[in-house]
């Protein structure tokens, strides 16, 4: 009976109107990145076009509009200088 309910409440959280309006703008401002990740796992690819793929990818993530927006470029801006700091 337990599972029942826990598959109520998922087919309700997956019918929100909220959470279909989140996933429609995640696939539409970050969909790209699963092809980035694996333009980045190819073998022998030299570092110019890596690195370009990485500064292709964040400045469409700079482009991602609204608050969310906000939020990724800061995450991004984090992440980065985090890394170049090590």
């Amino acid at each position: 009976m337990k599972h029942l309910q826990f598959i109520v409440a998922a087919k309700k959280f997956l019918n929100s109107s909220e959470v279909k309006n989140d996933l429609t703008f995640i696939t539409a401002e970050f969909g790209f990145l699963p092809q980035v990740i694996c333009q980045l796992q190819e073998r022998g690819q030299p570092l110019t076009k890596s690195v370009k793929t990485v500064d292709d990818a964040v400045q469409r993530m700079d482009s991602v509009p609204g608050k969310r927006g906000s939020l990724v470029r800061e995450k991004c801006k984090n992440v980065f200088s985090k890394k170049l700091s090590s």
